[in-house]
């Protein structure tokens, strides 16, 4: 069942330059990493919004999907986080939580986004993360008593700030192979030999 009072905001702004080409038009199982991940949000919650930027995607977003386009895009992931956050308070006054998401995750499915959800709803922790690889990112998840501080981020950090600066009040999801991540054309080789 989906989410009803959460949002989604897919990030897919960035201009994939170190990979050469857009990211988000890379085929992996059969469709786009993009079409991909927007399917996998659509499944998770009845609320989405695509912040774009450097790129468009070829084929028409479904009219349920709210599309933003972030004209600052080089000024980093904080920037598309803020425009992001700022069309979901407008959008949806009141929403109790907002995900944010990447399209460069190719083994990002609802699954995932639900674990996020379930945890969310079991916990009061302001922040629920997906950790992998002994790390901790994307996607993430952020109560409604952090929208003030995502709706004013900029730069390159995107939410690593915030979510440290919460550590000790952060609860963590394992997102098995969330560790794997196309940002170079090495990363889409190694995950077709690899994977394929």
């Amino acid at each position: 069942m989906k989410s009803k009072n959460i949002a989604v905001v897919l990030l897919a702004a960035g201009s994939s330059s170190r990979l050469g080409q857009p990211k988000q038009d890379l085929l992996f199982e059969g469709d786009t990493l993009f079409n991909n991940a927007l399917a996998a949000a659509i499944e998770a919650t009845n609320h989405v919004v695509v912040v774009l930027g450097s790129w468009e995607p070829w084929k028409e977003i479904e009219s349920s999907v709210h599309v933003i386009v972030n004209d600052n895009w080089e000024d980093g992931m904080g920037s598309s986080i803020a425009i992001g956050m700022k069309e979901c308070q407008r959008l949806m006054p009141g929403i109790d939580a907002v995900i944010f998401m990447v399209c460069d995750q190719p083994y990002l499915t609802a699954d995932v986004l639900n674990g996020l959800i379930e945890k969310f709803n079991e916990s009061s922790a302001p922040i629920v993360v997906s950790e992998y690889d002994g790390t901790v990112g994307t996607p993430a998840l952020f109560k409604s008593v952090i929208f003030a501080e995502l709706a004013n981020l900029h730069g390159d950090g995107g939410a690593k700030s915030i979510i440290a600066k919460y550590e000790s009040d952060t609860v963590t999801v394992p997102f098995v192979k969330g560790g794997i991540d196309i940002d170079t054309t090495k990363d889409l080789m190694s995950i077709i030999n690899l994977y394929q």
